[in-house]
């Protein structure tokens, strides 16, 4: 494809995921995230609040947007939470002692996303040498995508932290080719009977269906966490009958369309996945009002 083809196929990607995103993105300040994540508590939903910042935000910019979070959080239904991702500010020690004493003061549990798997070992480090104990409140995300993942299951259930599950978006360096899918189960069964509490992170309803009744069989509390924004409606009835809590990942801030489009990149299907949604109407309709049904 030469030089102007993939410019023009680029602005066509971009443009469209751009319409998709209107009514799917929270928007650019904690209290539009705020204002997204009432709709969906007052719905029966929790929630998780995650800055997403610009490659170029400064660490100190980055903690500053953490602490204006906890504060729209404060008062917020018990059990919704605050995403960190510790790179962005440099792991450093003292703004993490921050947030984590604002957020403790404010109530609000904390949990670290994943990133490369050059960033693991340095976020588990930050964790068990800089929390005060005790570590319920602070959340690790492992990603079934890496080989280490299975190994370091044990570690943070032995840590007593909860865990979120995803697929992962980087590739593990020593095997490229690893099936995410099998390797999201495999971190599941290591961590079912050990774990203190799991969010099977899925929008595959296969997936999350297999991984529910792993976790419930062996007694080990779980929820379903989704991204808001990407499509729901499929997976909803595939986990109803095992009466999980759901919670919405609701990011804020500059990255939902570059992620998006880095999905599209990678996985063509991508695009098409959010057409046939949004052709099924308004994002909203799709989430089953849990009030009721409860």
């Amino acid at each position: 494809m030469s030089g102007i083809a993939r410019g023009i196929a680029r602005s066509f990607v971009n443009g469209s995921i751009v319409r998709l995103s209107r009514t799917r993105v929270t928007g650019e300040t904690p209290e539009d995230a705020k204002t997204t994540a009432g709709h969906l508590l007052g719905r029966g939903y929790s929630v998780t609040l995650a800055y997403w910042n610009r490659d170029d935000d400064s660490p100190g910019t980055v903690v500053s947007n953490y602490e204006r979070t906890l504060d729209v959080m404060k008062g917020m239904a018990p059990g919704s939470y605050l995403s960190l991702k510790a790179p962005s500010f440099a792991f450093d020690a003292d703004l993490y002692h921050r947030v984590l004493i604002k957020a403790r003061s404010s109530g609000v549990p904390l949990h670290f996303d994943s990133l490369g798997p050059e960033d693991a070992d340095r976020t588990l480090d930050l964790i068990a040498r800089h929390t005060p104990p005790p570590l319920a409140d602070i959340g690790f995300t492992l990603p079934g995508r890496w080989r280490r993942s299975v190994k370091d299951a044990d570690t943070v259930a032995g840590l007593g932290l909860p865990v979120r599950v995803v697929k992962g978006e980087w590739e593990d360096p020593a095997d490229s080719k690893a099936d995410p899918v099998t390797g999201f189960l495999a971190v599941i069964r290591q961590l079912a009977g050990k774990a203190r509490h799991v969010r099977v992170a899925t929008h595959n309803g296969d997936l999350a269906e297999q991984s529910i009744r792993i976790l419930q069989q062996a007694g080990t509390p779980c929820d379903l966490e989704l991204l808001y924004g990407f499509p729901v409606r499929h997976v909803f009835p595939r986990v109803r009958p095992f009466g999980v809590p759901i919670r919405l990942y609701v990011p804020y801030g500059h990255g939902w369309v570059p992620y998006c489009v880095k999905h599209v990149r990678t996985r063509p299907g991508f695009l098409w996945w959010l057409m046939k949604d949004q052709l099924a109407g308004r994002y909203e309709d799709g989430f089953p009002d849990r009030v009721a049904a409860a």
